[in-house]
């Protein structure tokens, strides 16, 4: 894991982010991937997560938090 390991950009945690067009926002389509540890948690919005499933947007994978290292 360690050789794919890297700094994560200092300055997206400093500078906001605006997003000016909503529109154009909603428009992309939105992925759910989510671990089966958290969803069991009840952390997730359950509206975003049916919409998702309904259209083949919605991926539980079965591990731990940090399921981009599973």
């Amino acid at each position: 894991m360690l050789p794919r390991l890297t700094p994560h950009p200092w300055k997206t945690l400093e500078q906001p982010l605006v997003l000016n067009n909503e529109p154009a926002l909603e428009a992309i389509p939105q992925y759910r991937v989510v671990s089966t540890t958290s969803l069991g948690l009840g952390v997730h919005n359950q509206d975003l997560i049916a919409k998702a499933r309904a259209e083949g947007r919605f991926w539980e994978i079965d591990s731990g938090h940090d399921l981009m290292i599973s």
